[in-house]
């Protein structure tokens, strides 16, 4: 996918039915809330078990500020609930969506480069 194809795609972007389940698109919010405030391996690096896969999967059911407000101490009954209803296929469905969500917000994020900025000289006075 190349970056203009997954601007254009981000900007029309809207929640699609897969199964039983609605899949959102990866919001900056719900992005930060798995890299800050959750430390996700699989978006910060480092060993990624299922119950983190499960985790990204459960972001992607769910609006973004809704699965942000959810409080910790549900949060991890939540998403095993969510774990124990899923089949396999449902799985690949949900983590496939993921994916590309996270290519598509990796792809359009790009940060300006800075512009070199000239030697400044000493004026003679």
């Amino acid at each position: 996918m190349t970056p203009k194809k997954a601007q254009h795609q981000s900007v029309i972007d809207a929640p699609k039915q897969s199964g039983n389940h609605t899949l959102h698109p990866a919001t900056f919010g719900l992005l930060e809330w798995l890299q800050g405030k959750r430390k996700n391996p699989l978006l910060v690096g480092g060993t990624a078990e299922l119950k983190h896969a499960g985790e990204l999967c459960f972001a992607f059911t769910l609006p973004s500020a809704e699965v942000c407000a959810i409080p910790d101490a549900k949060l991890s009954g939540r998403i095993q609930d969510f774990m124990h209803s899923l089949t396999p296929a449902e799985f690949h469905r949900i983590q496939k969506h993921a994916e590309g969500e996270l290519l598509k917000f990796q792809k359009t994020a790009v940060v300006p480069k800075k512009k070199a900025t000239p030697p400044r000289q000493k004026v003679k006075r």
